[in-house]
């Protein structure tokens, strides 16, 4: 069973975990607030700070996942991409995959593109995980966002 390490635990992970489970995904869900909800509906929970890169990392190494996400959660964002870095778990979806991807959720989502124009920054993040689930998770978190941005504005 694959296993996805889910940064953050707030309410907006919940659809992720849900959509992650019926994919026959294990969730992690990561933070360093154990009451958050999020951890109710995850497989399991690790205790870490998001922010803190290098402990996020050996969590991840040790729990051995084979995937890492943050959603509607900025500030696990860089960690994502680091750990997904350091273990080699970037994505292998072409370009042109991607794009179809971030145009079809972008299509298909006219309320979150809406509210992100009006100044509601975080409506990207759903807007990625729309684009993860379209691509099976395999898109590169960073570059979803620089290409949702870029064909949002």
């Amino acid at each position: 069973m694959k296993k996805l390490m889910l940064l953050g635990g707030a309410r907006y992970a919940l659809p992720v975990i849900e959509a992650a489970h019926k994919l026959g995904i294990y969730v992690i869900t990561c933070d360093y607030l154990p009451d958050n909800i999020a951890h109710k509906y995850s497989d399991e929970y690790a205790n870490v700070s998001i922010i803190d890169k290098e402990a996020t990392l050996k969590a991840a190494k040790n729990l051995k996942i084979d995937g890492i996400m943050s959603f509607a959660c900025d500030p696990g964002v860089v960690t994502a991409a680091y750990v997904a870095e350091e273990m080699g778990l970037l994505g292998v979806v072409n370009d042109d995959e991607i794009l179809a991807a971030v145009k079809q959720a972008i299509e298909e989502n006219p309320k979150a593109v809406e509210d992100y124009l009006a100044g509601q920054k975080a409506s990207i993040n759903f807007l990625m995980g729309q684009v993860m689930k379209l691509t099976r998770g395999k898109a590169d978190p960073g570059e979803t966002v620089k290409l949702l941005k870029e064909n949002i504005e």
